[in-house]
């Protein structure tokens, strides 16, 4: 099981009722931060894993895409972990356990605000280096996200120690 911790920006567009965090039956590495912005003008979604910090932006949702949302969240982290270069059979293992997913509300002070920093990056890499957006550009730009330093990792960047904790999972759930 996933567990998708909704900012109050976000929870307000979600179709669903949040669970309550203490409840989180999820193992660590399946707990993601998110939050609704603009970027644009047009609704997205930054989301943060709790024990990597590996991030990515879900860009121009619609208002129909988050009566499923659950299902275009694991999409994304299928495909940003294919193009960060991540063994397919490491993401089959991690989203073989990601069947279902919950809502919740923030837990992590320390993880809103290092989602807060990506997002001022991630504007800043739109505006300077990004004329229009498209896939390859949000590739692009999630890509560069996840090269970051983040200092509360024993990793330091958010792809390394996302590639790290799917080899230990895979050694622990074969």
């Amino acid at each position: 099981m996933i567990t998708i911790q909704c900012t109050k920006k976000l929870a307000e567009e979600l179709p669903v009722a949040l669970s309550d965090k203490e409840k989180m039956v999820s193992q660590p590495l399946y707990r993601w931060h998110a939050h609704l912005i603009l970027l644009n003008r047009r609704k997205c979604v930054a989301v943060m894993n709790n024990v990597t910090r590996y991030n990515f932006i879900i860009y121009g949702l619609k208002k129909a895409d988050f009566t499923r949302f659950d299902q275009i969240f694991l999409e994304k982290i299928s495909e940003n972990l294919i193009a960060d270069g991540i063994e397919q059979s490491l993401i089959q293992k991690y989203l073989h356990h990601a069947s279902e997913a919950t809502f919740t509300q923030t837990s992590d002070r320390s993880i809103i605000s290092q989602l807060n920093d990506m997002i001022l990056l991630a504007r800043y890499d739109m505006d300077n280096n990004v004329r229009e957006i498209g896939v390859e550009e949000l590739n692009q730009i999630n890509r560069l996200s996840n090269q970051y330093p983040m200092s509360k990792l024993s990793q330091i960047f958010p792809r390394d120690a996302m590639q790290h904790a799917l080899e230990n999972l895979s050694m622990v759930n074969p």
